[in-house]
Formats: structure tokens, C-alpha cells, sequence
């Protein structure tokens, strides 16, 4: 649809954009709160934010969106990390309005390769929305690069950790 022409009763609209990293400062994802209000996004869908989604980082987009939209939280997906600040790649989603009213359920993966929602509509049907990150690097077979910060070195040295043999991200 047109992004700029206003939505029919009981449509919703979902947006997708790889941010390509987003600024976090004093009001973290500020930006994609003010899109999704100019462009009445019910649900938006962001890969490669570039954080590591600490608890407080989450709480702080959680607080931020209900006081913006009344309602609304957001779902993450990054690796893991002890420090806050920039991580490569990773996914979230933001919901607000009626879908938060409908949510079901949500989560993430620990590899911070996606993020999902499940929602309820109606004659008790589901909708899951998945928001997924896929690196861009192409599998070689090489030595593992142990100090690359790549979000695809970072998931290879994750997989092999986790027991998985000859990962491809």
C-alpha cells in the first residue's frame, strides 16, 4: 500500500527495514518508535540494530514504547554479550497498538538470527510474524577467525560451541 494514505478500520500495517545499525543514545530506538507513529505501523520488524539487548537496554525500549503509544513492548534477538554497546547484526520488532492486544506470545533466538511474535486473530486463528537476520557472508572452509567481531564469525564460533560440527550461518 501507499505508506502515506490512512489504513481502513481493522487493517494493520507491518513494516521491514534493515537499519544497518541503530543510534541507541539517551532514548534508544527512538527512530523506529517515530516511523511507526508517521506511518501508523502496527508491527515493524528491524534486522542488524547492531546492539546486544541487555536487560536494562530491553526495559528501556519496553518503558519508551508503552509512554509513546499507550501501549506497545518490542521482541529481540542478539548474541549474547556481558557488555552493553555495539553488537553486529541481530533482530527486533516493535509492536503497538491493537496487536499488542493480540499478542500471544514472543521471543527470540540466542544466535540473534531472529525474532517472532505469535498473535491472535480471529476464529481463534494465529499469525506468527518472524523478523529474521541472515549474514551475508559466504561459507569457506578456513580456520576460524577467533578474534573477528563479524556477526558471522561470531555465530560459527557460537555454533561450534554449542556442539554443532562445520556450522553455516
Amino acid at each position: 500500500d501507499d505508506i502515506h494514505l490512512a489504513l481502513p478500520d481493522g487493517y494493520e500495517r507491518v513494516a521491514f527495514q534493515n537499519a544497518r545499525g541503530i543510534s541507541r543514545g539517551e532514548d534508544p530506538a527512538c527512530e523506529v518508535r517515530g516511523a511507526m507513529g508517521e506511518y501508523d505501523v502496527g508491527l515493524f520488524g528491524i534486522v542488524e540494530p547492531n546492539w546486544a539487548f541487555t536487560e536494562d537496554l530491553k526495559a528501556t525500549i519496553n518503558a519508551t514504547a508503552q509512554r509513546s503509544f499507550g501501549c506497545g513492548f518490542a521482541s529481540y534477538a542478539s548474541m549474547k554479550s556481558n557488555k552493553p554497546g555495539y553488537q553486529p547484526g541481530g533482530a527486533m520488532q516493535m509492536i503497538r497498538g491493537s496487536m499488542v492486544g493480540r499478542h500471544i506470545s514472543s521471543g527470540g533466538d540466542k544466535y540473534g538470527r531472529f525474532t517472532w511474535v505469535k498473535l491472535r486473530g480471529k476464529n481463534d486463528n494465529k499469525l506468527c510474524i518472524i523478523t529474521a537476520y541472515r549474514v551475508s557472508q559466504e561459507k569457506v572452509h578456513q580456520e576460524v577467525d577467533a578474534t573477528s567481531n563479524k556477526i558471522f564469525w561470531q555465530q560459527v564460533r557460537a555454533f561450534i560451541r554449542d556442539g554443532h560440527q562445520d556450522p553455516d550461518p
